[in-house]
């Protein structure tokens, strides 16, 4: 039970990581999208959310 718990927390806590590492990455692209190009700011959000997932 414990290896099945550690396991759970490490992928948690990458999940968390990446989160963090890729934030500001995806912050940067709304910023864009949302004044240079708003049409094509839903699709992109879309495209992320799937992989991400």
């Amino acid at each position: 039970m414990k290896d099945f718990r550690s396991r759970i927390q490490n992928k948690i806590r990458d999940r968390i990581s990446q989160a963090r590492m890729f934030n500001s990455y995806i912050r940067g692209w709304t910023n864009y999208y949302c004044r240079f190009c708003p049409s094509a700011l839903q699709p992109t959000l879309w495209s992320i959310e799937r992989y991400l997932a």
